[in-house]
């Protein structure tokens, strides 16, 4: 009588062991499949997540350069001594009549890069990943201004200088990124734009 109970708790043990079924194949595929959508969906969030901030990290580090080139402009004595500073050390120089335009050309770290190239050709140094275009023109709107210095040493006399004509100019500054392939038909991607005025003062007359 012992040994039948034994029996048919073994044999209970048994079937029941064997209604435990693993994962079919179907079942696995499917997994397998929403598993590999998720990944490429995170994979594709973490791509344009990187994207959009190598476009953060340039705007920034362009605004800050067009705002060091306006600083520098308002330092000069005239308006096309910009074109002597070292940030624009082998740019491209095209005066016309009625505008200056100056474009450089500069590597990932901001290094300014020689060879200088015609904007229009659609060609640039192999190492550029920046580009800055700076257009420099007199304010028309705005007439020369003629006026008299005058100073009085002791107090007592006044010494009056020649008259001195200045005029006011303005500033245009943009920056690029450049494409990694080059062509007249690849435009390269606007990143910060200022503009500025500043007065000069012209020689005495």
């Amino acid at each position: 009588m012992h040994d039948n109970k034994e029996t048919a708790f073994n044999d209970n043990r048994v079937i029941s062991l064997n209604d435990n079924k693993g994962f079919t194949l179907v079942e696995v595929m499917i997994a397998i499949l929403v598993l590999a959508l998720a990944s490429g969906f995170i994979a594709e969030m973490f791509l344009v997540s990187a994207r959009v901030n190598q476009r953060a990290q340039d705007i920034d580090s362009s605004v800050m350069q067009a705002i060091g080139i306006i600083e520098t402009f308002k330092k000069q004595n005239t308006p096309l001594g910009l074109k002597e500073d070292a940030i624009f050390e082998g740019a491209f120089v095209q005066l016309e009549e009625d505008m200056s335009i100056l474009t450089g050309y500069y590597d990932a770290s901001w290094q300014p890069l020689s060879g200088a190239a015609v904007p229009s050709s659609g060609v640039w140094p192999e190492e550029a990943v920046y580009s800055l275009s700076v257009k420099i023109y007199e304010n028309t709107d705005i007439p020369p201004h003629y006026y008299s210095l005058a100073f009085s040493p002791d107090g007592d006399d006044e010494t009056v200088l020649p008259r001195v004509m200045g005029a006011v100019y303005e500033i245009y500054v943009e920056v690029f990124r450049l494409p990694n392939a080059q062509g007249v038909d690849l435009q390269p991607k606007s990143l910060a734009t200022l503009k500025a005025q500043h007065y000069f003062e012209a020689i005495s007359l």
